[in-house]
């Protein structure tokens, strides 16, 4: 408590929402864009395509796979 008030902490949260555009990071560059099909928890993801497909069999992408477009 600070002053005799409680202390509201953030915590982790994800960086990108629901539909948001990204680009997969992977050893060769960038790779898409994509969209983010959904938050699975804390800043991991799985992606689609940009026409609604899912990509990678459902595969869960941390948030440091992923670059904002």
């Amino acid at each position: 408590m600070d002053g005799g008030r409680p202390r509201i902490d953030k915590g982790d949260v994800s960086k990108f929402w629901a539909h948001d555009q990204v680009y997969l990071i992977d050893g060769r560059g960038l790779v898409g864009p994509y969209k983010i099909l959904a938050v699975v928890r804390t800043k991991v993801y799985t992606l689609c395509t940009l026409q609604g497909q899912p990509v990678g069999n459902d595969a869960e992408y941390a948030e440091s796979q992923l670059q904002a477009a």
